[in-house]
């Protein structure tokens, strides 16, 4: 419906509580600023949005961090934004490991 905030559908299930955003760095420009807002702000309560820019990925790698959960890092040419509850967005770029350990 136009006017309207987005609207979530499942995807695979391999993450549950994680909504992904490819092409993040674009997305501002196809959907318009106030729209894009209203995606930040729409998340549902207890996920994580996390923005993977072009020619970027964050790739599992196998390993365990210190707390025992699986290790998640940025690979390619730009970054990955996780965004708290709060809207409060973080930035990593390649070889940055991302924590995703309350996930």
């Amino acid at each position: 419906m136009s006017g309207s905030g987005p609207g979530w559908a499942k995807a695979l299930g391999l993450l549950p509580r994680v909504i992904t955003i490819p092409h993040f760095d674009r997305m501002a420009g196809y959907i318009g600023a106030d729209m894009f807002q209203k995606f930040i702000t729409g998340v549902p309560a207890g996920s994580k949005l996390v923005g993977v820019d072009e020619n970027t990925a964050l790739v599992q790698t196998g390993s365990f961090g210190a707390e025992g959960v699986m290790r998640w890092q940025v690979m390619g040419q730009q970054t990955v934004s996780l965004f708290d509850e709060a809207g409060q967005r973080s930035v990593y770029k390649s070889g940055d490991y991302v924590p995703l350990q309350e996930l």
